[in-house]
């Protein structure tokens, strides 16, 4: 809503300024949650998930390691998917706070999101 606000009308000083309305923001988050339990429901019924364990014995301390995990045929490449797609919305969250940034209104604090997001940011490209 901000960037549509501030930073769009600075670029076409033509057009007046167009108020976000709150609905169209909830139609989109409503959007990406219908555009995450379709790519779920998908992976579960396309390639779904199996129970698998490992186990092994140490002789010398007679302790069993046991290893439980969930592995489908083509997990990496769902897991990939899921990552380009979820990495395309940070870039996209860190684009809006960092052209909102200078923003200042006393009713919305933008720089306690954009420190937010910066830190998602880079925790999600460290990690």
């Amino acid at each position: 809503r901000l960037y549509r606000l501030f930073i769009s009308s600075k670029k076409h000083t033509r057009h007046a300024k167009k108020l976000v309305q709150d609905s169209f923001i909830m139609l989109f988050i409503l959007l990406l949650v219908i555009v995450d339990v379709v790519f779920c429901t998908v992976w579960s019924s396309a390639d779904p998930l199996r129970y698998e364990n490992t186990s092994s014995v140490n002789v010398e301390s007679k302790q069993q390691e046991v290893v439980e995990f969930c592995i489908s045929n083509y997990f990496t490449v769902w897991l990939i998917l899921l990552a380009m797609y979820k990495g395309f919305l940070l870039f996209l969250a860190v684009f809006l706070a960092f052209h909102t940034r200078k923003i200042k209104i006393k009713e919305f604090k933008t720089t306690n999101i954009s420190l937010l997001v910066y830190l998602l940011f880079l925790v999600t490209g460290l990690g």
